[in-house]
């Protein structure tokens, strides 16, 4: 099959293929997941339950399902060049490797929060 040069570009392809391989999905709680996923069910069925709901609250509630199932799908971490790219959804940060002090396994939201807001991460 030959492909157009106007409109193909194998160094996209590889690019796609790359970030592919170098991207590693975390690991999904079984709570946090029941809470996407009820808050996606409730926030739809809300909307549907109610005949007199404009329009623009489908638009409301598909952003925010959106939103929802991208948080829990882009969750990740890519590793390379010296540092740690975590993608959060919509919300990206970057960590230099040499500037980790501590690596912890925790298990649960609970936990994850009490050492994110003490700094250890």
């Amino acid at each position: 099959m030959v492909h157009n040069t106007k409109h193909f570009n194998p160094n996209l392809v590889l690019q796609v293929r790359e970030w592919f391989l170098c991207f590693f999905p975390s690991k999904k709680d079984w709570f946090f997941t029941i809470v996407i996923l009820g808050l996606s069910h409730v926030s739809v069925a809300l909307y549907l339950l109610d005949s007199n709901a404009p329009t623009s609250a489908l638009f409301v509630v598909c952003g925010f399902v959106f939103l929802l199932m991208w948080i829990w799908l882009g969750t990740g971490y890519k590793v390379g060049d010296g540092k740690i790219k975590i993608y959060y959804g919509p919300i990206r940060m970057t960590v230099k490797i040499k500037e980790i002090r501590k690596i912890e396994k925790v298990k649960g939201l609970l936990r994850l929060l009490r050492y994110l807001y003490k700094g250890l991460i």
